[in-house]
């Protein structure tokens, strides 16, 4: 079937041509990529893509927004296994991973920030509708998926809230009356990748149906631990394995015509045992006080900020690496080891790290949604979403001489809820309005441990080392002295709700006037319990192991706070703000297949809460204008192209920020900032021959800001940073608690923002050769590029600390199809290219060229 095409009528009414056309499905199919309809004639076409974004059924072709749509069959075909493999697919989308969370940029707009439990996201993640809140929890894989939409740019009306960059919504494939079917799905490939996946449609009456999915994928790490498989409770594992399994079920009742009730309940369990970084490969070439004096001149220095590969065999000493008597010591600290004076970059793939690690994150995710049409045609719908999730994590280190675990737990209680109304105008009216009522809340507990004495040894500036003889034993630094713990535990309360409406008015048979706005409330309160720093020595019977309270499994605990958190007189942070939000916009069909749009809207991300101490953290706002293209060129090429230009003001940042009484990488209002680009995309199917392309360019230039390049900063007593600015009134000790930080103060103006590489582009080819057996054969290639990219506001034109690199990802399959039968040979990075996708102190490498095999049957 090709692209719909209609005379010359009000738009309205061509879209709902368009739905009848395709039977009012809300999901849409692409038949492309070596992917035949059941019962087709072999000759290929496109098919109309059918969203709901706008909580009314439009085809993408008329919906005027850049955006992206990926059907289950989409990601199959190119080995999108998780939400994180999206960027390799969708241009001007970037992922950031620290280990702990994942955060959506999307043209460089998310939360480039410290991702604490008060802030919000810039891009939000929906799943049938009802936001995960947090970053956490994000990464298990996908399964039995219907579409997966990208929404590029400010989304003022329908997300409002914290959708500065645009949003992601994910949604299942849903329950149907149309009789038993499904599908089973096995993968098998390198790594011990090993995946199964199936669905079915359940027909109980003819009125109510039921659909069950599953999924189980194992796989082993990327890398070689030379320092040994650690154990878990018993279980021997490398950083980077993982263990996922999801299950789903939901239920579709449609007694009538203008009655139908969807709920869902899905669970997801996501075991990982540590993230495998990696030392950077790249030194950090600047200067450093080598002498703690900031009058005296700086040296120039070359250095891999204290990475190294691990001590040289019998020069270390054994020391209770996990402060728990029942298990081992480990050797640490002496003299360098392989790589000489210098730190030598390891293998890539090879990793030491001897730490017990965990990371288990699980979501309990409830949807409701309700719709009811009246006799008058309009309609009522309610969208109810429940997710609750449980994060447990004990990391640290990589192929570092040392770096003790850190830990956290957050949950049990997390648990986000959404409410949302909408009424609905009838469908093919001059004039088509919808109104809605929202309201978000979301309730963290967060249990935080982290060491602060993990800096204080290892390579050193000038390419000197300085041994680690005590670190190891948690409390003490690395000349033996006590030392302390950062043990945080809070309370966060986040609360969102809005007022919003749309109005479509069609001036004339071609011409749309569209009108949308939202009135956004938003209060987040924060409460943590004092900060703790506590020395402990020995297992005593106030310090048992493991702690009771928060043991989480055999053998990996975290360790109990002295003294006990105080929550009778807890720090409370707030932050309280009211802001509009809109749209206005021209909708223009001059001739069949030709769709031209122009937009002006404003969207925002809220403000946080903060100390009293700190400057305040208001909300960002972008002012964003588009005008796009979408068309039918011929039968079977389809494209779109747009341009945006965005101005932000006071865009939240982080940067390092220091106060009388406080100093630490944290989140700041920056000067205004630009971003501007172009999108396109192009599908084709012409014959057997397929085509997709897409790309984003992205020129950002960020506003004026001052920040500390923490690098050049002396080593701190502690191992970490002195806590007050003598510049910002600290009085005290010096310089064990005061520092004078202006001298290392630097102002950056025009920087490129952050996970916004210019340009992106992903690009595939193929052709279906017709079998005599009557199925098909169909190789495919496809090429994913992205430019370098910064994670942090510290560029300079010698320094690649905190720079991913170009890449370019060639991939490749093979695809049988015969009837019910799909049989796929696949190759993922083909030539192994290897990049960093993830810079910092510890960087993260792409995935390494994989090969498997999938098979799947449709019944």
């Amino acid at each position: 079937m090709t692209y719909v095409e209609w005379s010359r009528r009000p738009l309205t009414k061509a879209i709902a041509a368009a739905i009848a056309a395709m039977g009012g499905g809300t999901g849409g199919v692409l038949a492309q990529e070596g992917q035949l309809i059941q019962g087709a004639q072999p000759q290929r076409a496109l098919e109309e893509i059918i969203v709901t974004t706008e909580r009314r059924a439009a085809t993408q072709a008329t919906l005027p927004m850049s955006m992206e749509v990926l059907t289950g069959v989409d990601l199959a075909s190119s080995q999108i296994k998780d939400i994180i493999d999206l960027q390799n697919q969708v241009p001007a989308l970037q992922f950031f991973q620290n280990g702990s969370y994942v955060q959506a940029n999307i043209r460089g707009v998310g939360n480039p920030s410290t991702g604490g439990p008060s802030e919000q996201v810039g891009v939000p993640i929906f799943f049938d509708g009802g936001t995960q809140g947090e970053e956490m929890a994000l990464a298990s894989g996908f399964f039995d998926v219907g579409d997966v939409q990208v929404l590029r740019g400010p989304q003022a009306t329908f997300v409002g809230q914290a959708a500065a960059g645009g949003a992601i919504l994910i949604n299942s494939a849903r329950p149907d009356l149309d009789g038993l079917h499904g599908f089973v799905e096995a993968l098998v490939g390198t790594y011990n990748q090993r995946k199964i996946m199936g669905a079915v449609n359940v027909p109980i009456t003819d009125k109510f149906a039921a659909r069950i999915a599953y999924m189980s994928e194992n796989r082993d790490s990327f890398y070689t631990n030379i320092a040994g498989r650690a154990s878990t409770g018993g279980e021997q594992f490398t950083p980077g394995d993982q263990e996922d399994d999801n299950f789903r079920v939901s239920f579709l009742w449609q007694p009538t015509a203008n009655f139908s009730l969807f709920t869902k309940f899905e669970q997801t369990e996501l075991h990982t045992y540590g993230i495998p970084e990696q030392p950077n490969p790249h030194p950090y070439t600047g200067y450093y006080d080598h002498d703690n004096d900031p009058l005296t001149p700086s040296i120039p220095v070359v250095t891999y900020e204290r990475n190294a590969p691990g001590p040289a065999p019998g020069t270390g000493v054994m020391i209770d690496h996990d402060f728990n008597p029942a298990t081992p010591d480990r050797l640490f600290g002496g003299v360098p080891g392989p790589g000489g004076e210098i730190y030598d970059p390891p293998d890539p793939w090879v990793i030491a790290n001897p730490n017990n690690q965990f990371r288990i994150q699980k979501n309990d995710r409830v949807t409701l949604e309700l719709n009811y049409t009246f006799r008058n045609g309009i309609t009522f719908r309610s969208l109810s979403s429940d997710i609750q999730m449980d994060r447990l994590q004990v990391e640290g280190g990589n192929s570092m001489v040392y770096a003790p675990r850190g830990g956290f737990h957050l949950g049990p209680g997390m648990r986000t809820w959404s409410q949302e109304f909408n009424l609905i105008s009838p469908e093919g009216k001059r004039l088509e309005w919808l109104v809605g009522l929202y309201k978000n809340s979301r309730h963290t507990e967060l249990s935080l441990d982290i060491d602060l004495t993990n800096r204080a040894c290892g390579w050193e500036y000038d390419g000197t080392w300085r041994p680690c003889p005590t670190q190891g034993r948690r409390g003490f630094d690395a000349n033996g002295n006590p030392g302390s713990l950062f043990l945080w535990t809070s309370v966060d309360d986040v609360i969102h709700q809005a007022v919003y409406g749309q109005i479509n008015f069609d001036v004339t048979d071609t011409l749309e006037l569209l009108v949308e706005a939202r009135y956004n409330e938003d209060d987040n309160e924060q409460r943590r319990a004092n900060l703790i720093t506590p020395v402990i020595t020995e297992p005593t019977a106030t310090h048992p192991v493991p702690c009771p309270n928060l043991a989480i499994e055999p053998g990996v605990t975290f360790y109990c706070p002295d003294p006990t958190p105080n929550w009778a007189n807890p720090q409370v942070f707030v932050w309280k703000g009211d802001i509009p939000t809109y749209k206005v916009g021209l909708n223009w069909q001059p001739r069949d297949g030709h769709f031209f749009y122009a937009f002006f809207a404003r969207g925002y991300k809220a403000g946080q809460s903060t100390p009293a101490t700190a400057n305040q953290v208001v909300e960002e706002v972008v002012d964003d204008f588009e005008i796009g293209w979408k068309g039918t060129v011929r039968p079977g090429l389809y494209a779109e192209l747009g341009l945006f230009s965005m101005d932000y003001t006071d865009m939240q940042m982080s940067v390092f920020r220091t106060t009388a009484q406080d100093s630490q990488q944290a989140t700041t209002n920056i000067g205004d900032s630009t971003i501007k680009g172009i999108e396109g995309s192009l599908r084709a199917v012409l014959g057997n021959f397929g085509i997709n392309a897409s790309f984003g360019y992205t020129d950002s230039k960020l506003g004026e800001l001052t920040t500390v390049d923490t690098r050049s900063l002396p080593i701190a007593p502690s191992g970490g940073v002195w806590p007050g600015d003598i510049s910002k009134g600290c009085v005290g000790p010096v310089p064990t608690q005061c520092f004078d930080y202006s001298p290392y103060m630097i102002t950056l103006s025009g920087a490129q923002n952050l996970f916004s590489p210019k340009l992106t582009y992903t690009v595939s080819i193929d052709y279906a050769f017709q079998l005599r057996n009557g199925g098909t054969l169909t190789p495919r290639l496809w090429l994913n590029h992205a430019d370098k990219a910064y994670e942090s506001v510290l560029q300079r034109p010698t320094d690649r600390f905190y720079e991913t690199d170009e890449r370019d990802i060639l991939n490749f399959s093979l695809t049988f199809n015969r009837s019910s039968w799909d049989v796929q040979l696949f190759v993922n990075n083909l030539t192994d290219e290897l990049y960093i996708e993830g810079a910092g102190v510890g960087v993260l490498y792409g995935d390494p060229r994989t090969v498997g095999i999938r098979a799947r049957l449709d019944f």
